[in-house]
């Protein structure tokens, strides 16, 4: 073996643990392109910070009692990590990559009952939009919102 084959033989199990895009940034939802139309006087934004192992991310929801931060780490692919959300109720999630989308597996404890979901974030627009898609099932139905943020 030549030593240009040695390299890229040990660099390998790295270039799977690199992201595939880079959701870094702070972002402002846009709200005519988000489904449910986002109400007036409310806002979401997402200030990102992405490495090959870790997402970490502030979500701020401003509406008219002001803004509400909230802040995540997650290690991709790694343990679950358990967070009381804005309302209360505590959440189960793991982050995963699938392809070039971030995917959040969660399970949301509410009341004595467990809802699952899964976001799925994707960077589209040559970068300039961030998609975020987020099935639940509620109620035996799959109920789907679309987030739409542009990079500020």
């Amino acid at each position: 073996m030549n030593v240009a084959t040695l390299l890229l033989f040990f660099s390998l199990p790295l270039w799977g643990a690199q992201p595939q895009v880079d959701f870094s940034g702070s972002w402002q939802q846009d709200a005519s392109r988000s489904v449910p139309e986002v109400k007036a006087g409310r806002s979401r934004e997402l200030d990102i910070q992405l490495t090959a192992t870790t997402l970490t991310y502030k979500l701020i929801t401003k509406s008219s009692q002001g803004p509400r931060t909230q802040a995540f780490k997650f290690e991709i692919g790694g343990p679950e990590i358990v967070y009381t959300g804005l309302d209360g109720d505590e959440f189960h999630t793991k982050v995963r990559w699938d392809g070039e989308a971030l995917v959040f597996d969660t399970v949301e404890h509410e009341r004595g009952s467990e809802i699952l979901s899964k976001q799925v974030w994707t960077v589209t627009d040559g970068g300039k939009s961030l998609r975020e898609v987020r099935q639940t099932m509620k109620s035996g139905k799959p109920v789907e919102s679309v987030a739409v943020y542009e990079k500020r």
